[in-house]
C-alpha cells in the first residue's frame, strides 16, 4: 500500500466505485490502487455511485445484454436447424426390388432353426428423439430470450380488495419487479 492515498476523498470514492462496478478489481486491489485500506474501500463502496458510474454501468449492461442476444439468437439458429435435420443411421432391409435377403441359421444337425434378415444397405434417416430434444433446446433458448428482454408475462396477479363493491369503484395497479435479490430473502 502507498504512504498515502491518492487524489481528494471524492475521487477515490468514485474511482472505488467505478472499479468495483465496471472491472473485476477486488478490494485490496483497488485499495492499493488508492493508498487506503480494504476496510475504506467497502466504506467508499457503500455510497451510491456518481452518474458518471450509473451510466458507464448502464452501458455495460447493454453491452452484455447484446452479446448475450446475439449469442442466443444463434444458438436459437443452431438448435432450430438441427431439430429440422437431425438423422441416424438406419438399416435398409429390401433391395431395389422390395426383396428381403435372409441367412439361414442351422443348428448343429444341419436343420433348419430361423431365418435372419440381412441389411442391404445403411442410409441415414430422420433421429426423432435427438429432434425431440433438440426441440425442447429451442424452448429454453426461446425462455432465455424472453427472460433476457424483458417481455415475459408475469406468473400471477396479486388483488387485494378492501371495502364495499355495490357502488363505483375503481381499480389501481401497481407493479412490482422481483430482483434475484429479494428472492434469496
Amino acid at each position: 500500500m502507498p504512504d498515502r492515498p491518492v487524489g481528494t476523498k471524492s475521487y477515490r470514492v468514485t474511482k472505488a466505485i467505478h472499479w468495483h462496478y465496471v472491472t473485476e478489481k477486488t478490494h485490496e486491489e483497488i485499495a492499493d490502487e488508492l493508498g487506503v485500506s480494504a476496510e475504506t474501500v467497502k466504506d467508499y463502496l457503500d455510497e451510491p455511485p456518481s452518474e458518471e458510474v450509473e451510466s458507464q454501468l448502464a452501458d455495460q449492461q447493454r453491452e452484455v445484454r447484446l452479446v448475450a442476444y446475439e449469442e442466443l439468437k444463434y444458438q436459437l439458429q443452431a438448435a432450430g436447424e438441427a431439430s429440422r435435420t437431425a438423422e441416424t443411421p438406419v438399416k435398409v432391409w429390401q433391395d431395389e426390388d422390395g426383396n428381403v435377403r435372409v441367412n439361414d441359421i442351422h443348428d448343429d444337425e444341419g436343420e433348419l432353426v430361423s431365418k435372419k434378415p440381412v441389411p442391404v444397405d445403411i442410409e441415414m434417416g430422420p433421429d426423432d428423439t435427438a429432434r425431440y430434444f433438440r426441440r425442447e433446446e429451442v424452448r429454453e433458448i426461446l425462455d432465455r430470450l424472453v427472460d433476457l428482454v424483458g417481455a415475459a408475462e408475469p406468473e400471477q396477479h396479486k388483488v387485494e380488495h378492501s371495502g364495499e363493491v355495490d357502488g363505483d369503484f375503481s381499480i389501481n395497479i401497481t407493479h412490482h419487479r422481483v430482483t434475484e435479490d429479494e428472492t434469496d430473502e
